[in-house]
C-alpha cells in the first residue's frame, strides 16, 4: 500500500512539474496537492478508526 502510494506520489508531482514552467505557481500548486494528500490521510485513518466500532464491524 504505502509503496503504491508512493509511486502515485511521485506521478502527480511529475505531471505537475512537467505542466507548469514558473517556479512561484509550481510551489503553491505543489503545496495544495501536498495538502490534499495530508487531508486524505487523515480522513481514511479516521474511517479506519471508525471501522471497528461501527454496526459493520461485524462484515
Amino acid at each position: 500500500m504505502g509503496i503504491c502510494f508512493s509511486v502515485a506520489k511521485i506521478s502527480v508531482y511529475g505531471i505537475l512539474r512537467n505542466n507548469i514552467l514558473q517556479e512561484i505557481s509550481l510551489a503553491k500548486v505543489m503545496s495544495s496537492v501536498e495538502a490534499s494528500f495530508m487531508i486524505g490521510i487523515f480522513v481514511v485513518n479516521i474511517g479506519f478508526g471508525w471501522l471497528p466500532s461501527s454496526p459493520y464491524s461485524e462484515y
